[in-house]
Formats: structure tokens, sequence, C-alpha cells
């Protein structure tokens, strides 16, 4: 594990086997290491990409962060050790490597830490070699290592003696392992509480087989913790199932104590099921269950004034009766709450149903499975978790203008949704799970232009799902809510909704400061920034189209501009950069940190040299992105070459070491994949 965090620590996490190299998200992703690794190597990386500084708000180095208390001592000198091992002191501002009189003078570093690292104690010496069983600083485990001929990485040797030391835990390890690890409980008797794996295979869920199978498969290490962590809680959630009671939720059973949980029902009402005094199907029917369970009916389709014909919002889109945009924005809606709603033939739907039964066509397939995930939750790329709708716009995963549009149909058609419990649930119970918050109650509550994500073709207006909801009829024969259509919203689909002159009054009012480029600090006009080299001609007359057209607010135009502009500056600044250890590097920085000459300087503003020249010079190339860190491990009687991850899951190093040569890569840049050449 330290081996991985000083992957982390100096760059990159490395994986010898495919020779590459990852920043610590990407390492996860691609499964180098586990999801149970991600916050320990997160940390360690913070020596690259900086630490927040409690008290400023602003970045800070290791040394720094140290110095401030906010790790640990033995861990700072692990991944100053490891940084000046690969190359030298990192900047997490200008995000490369600087010499040790830049760090002194950038308060990264000082004289008397220069003297612990020239002159290590055996208290200092942060680092294991399994081999010889003595402790050493990271540059004096480097020396033991080989270079792979394949990639050039480095890989430490593993005697077949020390791998298989590693490889068996006794009785009293075991024991102590499996006590010393918690988990919470979401279900049965443990519910809520904190119990150790000890606990949990000693209670009435396992079998006195099962518990000694458990501890002899750990013990000879053909399974790790976090499987046993997995299977623990396996056998006691199959075992609970057992025992209860279900209602049918909008995607998945519903368990009665989870109605419970979400203040659906009262402990009354859940004894009386439990009693047999009531049925599911009589607690089903109440009002607040079902609203629960099944949500209550969101805007089915549309109902022509002239005909009086009711049609879904697919049909009116493929009848040219409503515009795609807004058409597509209520089926997403349908879908986000729930059911893609087929209001001729009273018929409600999954997607996949949806496409299956021509309800709507296989082009919009992809569209609504996107607005669906708010039903049944979005994954979180990180863990491997199911999150919902407000946590995944909350963590990009979405753009907001969606997210704030499914929230908004949700809270009109029962309350926000749980993915995980397949149920609505009340405001102050989704608050607690982190699935909404009183912030966003208030935007819905109180909503302005750029919360109005949908359109009434009739008043021509930009409203909320709740403003269009109440405008709607209700079908006597199916109870659907209908959106009126008159002839007059028909035939003027694709009139402009202003004129030129309109639009251009509208466009030279709106005013938004930039962050970038030439404009950067002035007032300018949405006029006469659409009419700058940022945008094409093309470009241009689709904007003032749209806009005319109703299609786009004067909200949006002001968010879609300011991306065209940070996108244009950023490919600008990409071109006359240098690749840092994670973000783009100036001349400038290189400059000021000593890094290049003036000369060098010179060249690089005057266009005669470029930044990947100059990056070839091995001098320069040590402080962008750092020099060898311990890669992984070299099996000598196999010659075989594996990450320091794998070779700690099959009991090769012993997790603490595994752990600080980690955190050695994570705090130099970046965690390595040694067989890869990748990092």
């Amino acid at each position: 594990m330290i081996l991985l965090e000083a992957q982390a620590a100096t760059g990159y996490m490395l994986d010898p086997i495919k020779n590459k190299k990852l920043s610590v998200n990407e390492a996860v992703k691609e499964g180098l290491i586990g999801p149970e690794l991600h916050n320990k190597m997160l940390s360690a990386e913070r020596a690259v990409v900086g630490y927040k500084d409690p008290y400023t708000g602003g970045k800070i180095s290791v040394f720094e962060a140290m110095k401030k208390g906010l790790l640990e001592h033995d861990h700072a000198i692990r991944v100053l050790e490891a940084q000046l091992a690969t190359g030298g002191i990192v900047d997490p501002i200008n995000s490369h490597r600087v010499p040790n009189q830049t760090a002194y003078k950038q308060g990264q570093y000082d004289d008397e830490m220069n003297k612990i690292m020239v002159n290590p104690s055996d208290d200092t010496k942060g680092y294991f070699d399994p081999s010889t069983q003595e402790p050493l600083t990271y540059s004096e485990l480097m020396t033991r290592c080989t270079t792979d001929p394949d990639t050039g990485v480095l890989l430490l040797p593993i005697t077949d003696k020390a791998a298989q030391c590693s490889s068996i835990y006794t009785e009293e390890e075991t024991k102590d392992m499996f006590s010393k690890t918690t988990v919470s409980m979401p279900f049965g008797r443990f519910k809520g509480k904190t119990i150790t794996i000890w606990e949990i295979i000693n209670s009435e869920y396992f079998t006195e087989d099962q518990r000694k199978d458990l501890l002899r498969q750990y013990k000879t290490g053909k399974i790790t913790i976090e499987k046993i962590i997995k299977i623990v809680i396996t056998v006691a959630e199959e075992k609970e199932k057992k025992n209860e009671i279900n209602f049918e939720g909008l995607r998945a059973p519903v368990p009665a104590t989870d109605l419970l949980e979400s203040k659906i029902i009262d402990k009354d009402l859940y004894n009386k099921l439990h009693k047999g005094n009531k049925t599911v199907k009589e607690v089903s029917e109440m009002e607040p269950v079902h609203k629960a369970l099944k949500g209550t009916n969101c805007i089915a389709g549309v109902v022509i004034d002239s005909s009086k014909e009711t049609m879904s919002f697919y049909q009116a889109m493929k009848k040219d009766m409503m515009r795609a945009g807004p058409a597509l924005i209520m089926l997403e809606a349908q879908a986000g709450t729930g059911y893609v709603v087929d209001p001729v033939n009273n018929q409600k739907y999954t997607v996949d149903e949806a496409v299956k039964a021509g309800v709507v066509g296989p082009e919009l397939h992809e569209k609504l499975l996107s607005a669906e995930r708010a039903v049944t939750g979005y994954k979180d790329p990180y863990t491997g978790k199911t999150i919902s709708l407000f946590q995944a716009m909350k963590k990009d995963l979405i753009p907001k203008e969606q997210g704030i549009r499914l929230l908004d149909a949700q809270m009109t058609t029962g309350g926000i949704i749980d993915p995980v419990k397949s149920h609505h649930i009340p405001h102050d119970v989704a608050c607690k799970r982190n699935y909404f918050d009183d912030e966003m109650k208030q935007i819905l509550n109180s909503p302005t232009d750029e919360t109005k994500c949908f359109f009434d073709p009739n008043k021509k207006e930009n409203v909320t799902y709740s403003q269009l909801f109440k405008r709607c009829v209700t079908d006597k024969k199916t109870g659907f809510q209908l959106l009126p259509l008159s002839d007059e919203a028909i035939n003027a689909k694709d009139e402009s909704t202003c004129t030129d002159a309109q639009t251009k009054e509208a466009m030279t009012q709106a005013t938004v400061e930039l962050d970038s480029g030439p404009f950067k600090g002035r007032k300018m006009t949405i006029w006469e920034i659409i009419h700058s080299e940022y945008l094409t001609e093309e470009q241009r007359l689709d904007l003032l189209r749209q806009f005319r057209s109703g299609k786009l607010t004067i909200e949006k135009i002001f968010k879609i501009v300011i991306t065209i502009v940070d996108e244009r500056e950023s490919k600008k600044q990409e071109q006359s950069s240098f690749k840092g250890l994670r973000a783009p590097v100036q001349a400038s920085s290189l400059y000021d940190s000593k890094i290049i000459d003036k000369p060098t300087f010179d060249l690089l503003q005057q266009g005669k040299t470029t930044p990947k020249q100059v990056s070839e010079n091995p001098n320069v190339n040590k402080y962008l992105q750092g020099s060898d860190s311990i890669a992984g491990i070299y099996l000598e009687p196999t010659k075989e070459k594996i990450s320091i991850y794998q070779a700690m899951k099959k009991k090769l190093l012993r997790q603490n070491t595994a752990l600080s040569l980690l955190e050695a890569q994570a705090a130099t840049g970046f965690l390595v994949d040694p067989v890869r050449i990748s990092s």
C-alpha cells in the first residue's frame, strides 16, 4: 500500500504489465487498483495536485501541509523522500518539479528537512525491503530494483521466501484483522450499526461450517478482507430477504422496512403487516403508499383542441404538431419520473418496452435511457455505486439544466426518487440521504427563467413542470393529464417569437465579463461576442435563429458563448504551454523556477522553438514529468513483473510495504503500470 501511495504522490500510478501511467481516478476506472484504495490514493495524490489550506482556501504543498498539521510527519517524510528520489519536490501550484533552492524560496521545503533526507535514521526510513526484512529510504529501495528491459521501469525483486512469508496469516492475525474491520449493516438486527466482521461471522447469519471455511480461506490467502466484506453482507442480506414482506416499486421490490425507514408507513402499520392484520394489497392501495411506490400521473401526451384527438408527444412530434425539442423534453420527463406513457392505449412502459412497442422510435432510445437513469440510478465512475439524479448533477455526470428539469418533474409527480430503494421519498428523507437539499428546493419553488425548462406552445413561454401540469386537462377515460394544443400553437411552431430588431436589442443589453482571452476582465455584450472571431458565421446564424424561434433563452446563449470562448482559449493555451504533472505549465513559470534560461524563454516567446522541443531536454523533462519511481515488482524465480497492488493482493508484499510504495508513486505524480508502460 505504501508503495502504491508513493506512486500516486510522485505523479502517476504505474501498471508494469500494460506499461501505463495513470492518475488515481484513471487507475481506479481501469481496474489497476481496487475502489477500496480510491480515497487513500487520492489523499496521497494531493502531494502532486496540492492540499487545500483550511484557513485561506489556497493550494499548498506536502511540506506546507505537514507544517500546518494537515498530515502526519512520517507520511510527509515518506512522500518527500519519494519525490526527491524521482526528480525533485513537486510544486502543485505550477504542476511541475522544482530544484531544492526554488522549493526553499517558495516555502515548499527547508534546510532542516533536507538534513533529515540526507542523513536518514531508522525512524525516518518509511519503506521496507520484503526480501531482506529491513527498513529503507525510497532511494535505497530504488537501488535494489532491476530495470525492465522492455519498458525501462523499475521493478522490485521478490524472492520465493519473501513471497511465502507474506502469504499466510496466523490465527491471531486473522482474528485481529476481522476484529478491526468494520461494516455498516443496512438491514436486519444490526441495521444502522457499525459492527466488526468477527461479530457478523459469529452471529446467527453464519453456520459453523461457513465460518470455518471463511477463516481458512483468509488464512491461506485465497480471499482478501475486501472479499470477506462482500461475502458477509451477501449472506446476511439473503437470510433477511427470506423473511421480508415486499411491495412492487418503480423497478424493484420494496421491503416493508424500507417504507418504514422512508416514513411512508408508520410503526403501527408495519406491525399490522407483520402480524397479518393488513395485506400488501391493502397497504399498496393507500394514497401515500401508492404515491411513493408508483408516483402520481405525469403529463401523458397532448389533446388537439379542434379535433379532440389524443396523441403521445412522439406522435405529435412525428405529425409535425410540436417542435422536436419541446416534445423530446416532455418524453424525457416521462422516462425520468418512472414510465413512458401511451395515452391512446392507456399503457405505461419502461424505455426499453416503449421502443419495442413502437410508442417511441429507436432514434430516441439512448436519450430516453439516459433520462430513465433518474429512476434506476447513475453509476458513480469512481466507486461503482448507484447514485441519485441530484448526486449525478452535483458530480457533473449530467448537465445541470437536465438535472433541474428532471428534479422539477419528479417533485410534481410524487417526490424525489430514491434509485437504490426504487420508490419516491419525502423531502426530509431525500435531504438526509443527500438526494436533495433545501437550496435546490428553494430554486425549484422560486423559479427563474433559467430554471423554467419546459415550454408551453400555447402561450409561447418557458414554464416549470408544475406550471405546465396545471394547464393540462384530465382525460375522462384514462385519468391521464393531457396538454391542450391549439391550432394557433400548431401553426406557429416554426414562427419566430421575436424580430431581428428585438433580437439585437436583447443581445446588446445582455452583458458578460469574460475570464480569458483578449477581452479578459472586460464587460462585453452578447452581440459583440457572437460577432467576434470566437464564433464562425454558421455558429452565429444558428444562435440567432434559435433565439428568434424561442428554442434558446438569453441565459442559454450566455452559457453557449462562454463555453465557446473558454474552449478556444484552452486550445490556444495548450499549443503554447508545456505538459505538467496535472495541468499545463506556462513557459514563464519554468523561467521563474530557473528550469529554463532567458535565451530559451525568448525563443519560445518568439515562436522560434516549441514547448515540445524544449520538453525533450532531459533537464526540463525531469521537472515536468519527474524521473522513474519504483514501478512494480520483479519476481526473480519466474522473471514475471507485476504492479505493487497486484503483489499486495497476491500476498507477495505486506500491506504496509505496498502502501508505502503506492503512496510514493501517488506523491511523485502518477500510479504506474510497469507492464503496459503507462502512468
